[in-house]
């Protein structure tokens, strides 16, 4: 269930990696809470909604 960097819809990846604690975040997960962020991403229709994933991924217990 591994997922590259291609495979993220890129709204998400470009504010993911301006924001060091929801990248830390994504980073610090297990294969499956990744590929369901990423599915989560996948659904996002506004940059209103990409900026509240990227919070709450963010808020992400480390």
């Amino acid at each position: 269930m591994e997922h590259d960097m291609d495979d993220m819809p890129l709204g998400f990846t470009l504010s993911m990696v301006n924001d060091i604690k929801a990248m830390n975040a994504f980073a610090s997960m297990t294969d499956e809470e990744r590929h369901k962020i990423v599915e989560e991403a996948r659904q996002v229709k506004s940059k209103e909604e990409v900026n509240q994933l990227i919070e709450k991924l963010g808020n992400f217990p480390l």
